[in-house]
């Protein structure tokens, strides 16, 4: 059995390529979004950066920053629901958060800044800030919030110790689920289950956390097509 835990939004092409492959799998809608609607105006002189789907539904009803606005983008996917809206300035579209703080060290025509995002931030990110010359300002537009307790479904999964693998596509989300866990279980996810990464950072958080290395297998790239390449492996 594979677990998966995500937000409602994101499973569609996850599911596709999971039954696909005839996996037995559940996903947990274990996060949800509440947009916020704080009052930001167009700066023609600083770039806007998306890394999340979430940040788009509150772009829609900004007209001006659609048109007129320089764009920065986490991820395909993120680029083309910008592009599906109307945004047509995309400077740069990166893999993920390391690459572009990477392109922005070299690249000194970045001068500013405006990250559309929620109120639980990357780390990574972050580090942006501490270049100097540039101007980083996180605009908050909707709200992150994580359920409390897990479904009767996959509780039952849990203490039945019917999950094999894992798939982590969020350190934040991982955290928070190892949170819910009893001790007994969190001891069986530690030791006995394989942990599926998206990146690097997801991986050295979850040892952090008392993860082992051994049950840890890190993808090769930040997409889909890349973890389901590693998660064949591992079947």
């Amino acid at each position: 059995m594979i677990l998966i835990i995500r937000s409602k939004v994101d499973p569609d092409k996850l599911i596709l390529d999971l039954r696909k492959r005839k996996y037995q799998f559940h996903i947990e809608p274990f996060m949800y979004f509440k947009r916020l609607y704080p009052k930001i105006l167009l700066d023609p002189n600083a770039h806007y950066l998306v890394s999340s789907l979430q940040a788009i539904n509150f772009l829609k009803k900004n007209k001006e920053i659609i048109r007129n606005g320089n764009f920065l983008a986490i991820g395909k996917k993120v680029k083309k629901e910008l592009q599906l809206i109307g945004v047509n300035k995309i400077h740069h579209i990166f893999e993920d958060s390391y690459q572009l703080l990477n392109f922005i060290k070299k690249d000194k025509r970045i001068k500013r800044i405006h990250h559309l995002t929620g109120t639980v931030t990357n780390e990574v990110l972050n580090g942006i800030s501490k270049n100097k010359g540039i101007k980083y300002n996180t605009k908050k537009v909707y709200i992150v919030k994580f359920k409390r307790e897990l479904t009767p479904q996959l509780r039952k999964l849990v203490s039945n110790q019917e999950v094999k693998i894992m798939i982590h596509y969020s350190l934040k989300v991982a955290d928070e689920f190892f949170k819910r866990l009893r001790k007994g279980e969190k001891s069986f996810f530690k030791t006995n289950i394989t942990h599926i990464c998206m990146s690097d950072r997801i991986s050295r958080g979850l040892n952090k956390i008392g993860v082992v290395e051994k049950k840890l297998k890190i993808s090769k790239k930040p997409n889909q097509k890349s973890m389901m390449l590693l998660l064949e492996h591992i079947k």
